[in-house]
């Protein structure tokens, strides 16, 4: 007896369970992104449109939904149209991960330049508001764990911000005047018993160099603070882990690849088994 055309279940199902992976991390990053984005709005102080955190793992989390959606259900059902639109949409994905690539790598210098204005930006508004802000911790976020000050050096903070602006009007009445966060503290001085080591870092004015070198933080500026910007920082934690990020997007692109061909394998499977039933169904109805 001749068996004709059958579907994988090991293709199937692994399909199946796959997608309701996606599918849950889809949802959860959707969540995430509604939540962020209509309960905190001070991201839109720094990022437009194409940058918002909030509007990326929204978008994000809809596409994952409603790709894990389709490949669930079109393997669960057998159901070819939501298979093709599955393993279609992935492509989709592929090409467009494969342009960004290559645009991040052509236009790499203005990517970093706009980095640089982006905290810019922040180091402007950061605690212009009398309330808690995403932006504020962002930025403190950013210095702390790159080891910078500043978006190009630490003087953007004095240059940029109203708090930290070193003139003689602002001196005499804020204490942070012609200093840093203390997020731009050095590892072992930034704590809670020390959070004012970034304070008078830069000379005030009217003050003569021998008293700027006697002062103890003036004169000891380097050892108490990161001296690096930021933009700087990035690029050289992009260029010394180049490798694990290499490998993180190759192993994404492998899951993408993978499940693809299982998608237009189980595709080919069952409409393979619909032709052959068609046929016979034909030969039915001649004999």
């Amino acid at each position: 007896m001749a068996y004709g055309p059958s579907v994988s279940p090991c293709a199937k199902w692994t399909l199946f369970f796959f997608n309701i992976l996606v599918l849950l991390l889809g949802i959860a990053t959707l969540f995430v992104g509604l939540y962020s984005r209509f309960t905190t709005n001070n991201w839109q102080d720094v990022a437009d449109i194409s940058t918002d955190p909030a509007i990326i793992l929204i978008v994000g989390g809809s596409v994952c939904t409603v790709l894990g959606a389709c490949g669930m259900v079109g393997a669960l059902r057998e159901n070819v149209i939501l298979l093709k639109i599955y393993y279609f949409g992935i492509i989709l994905i592929i090409l467009m991960e494969v342009v960004a690539g290559v645009l991040a790598f052509v236009f790499q210098e203005e990517i970093r330049g706009q980095a640089a204005d982006k905290m810019l930006d922040g180091i402007r508004r950061y605690r212009t508001t009398n309330e808690p802000s995403n932006l504020d911790d962002a930025v403190e976020a950013i210095q702390e764990s790159l080891c910078c000050c500043g978006a190009r050096a630490p003087r953007d903070w004095i240059n940029n911000n109203p708090y930290y602006n070193c003139t003689r009007q602002t001196f005499r009445r804020i204490l942070s005047a012609c200093g840093v966060p203390s997020s731009c503290c050095r590892n072992g001085t930034h704590s809670q018993t020390n959070s004012q080591c970034g304070h008078v870092v830069f000379p005030f004015p009217g003050m003569s160099q021998e008293e700027q070198d006697v002062w103890p933080s003036i004169a000891d500026r380097e050892n108490l603070i990161f001296t690096g910007g930021c933009e700087d920082a990035l690029y050289r934690w992009l260029v010394s882990n180049y490798a694990v990020l290499g490998g993180v997007a190759a192993g994404i692109l492998i899951i993408q690849l993978v499940s693809m061909f299982m998608a237009i394998s189980l595709k080919d499977s069952i409409t393979a088994i619909l032709a052959q039933y068609e046929a016979q169904q034909a030969a039915k109805g001649y004999s």
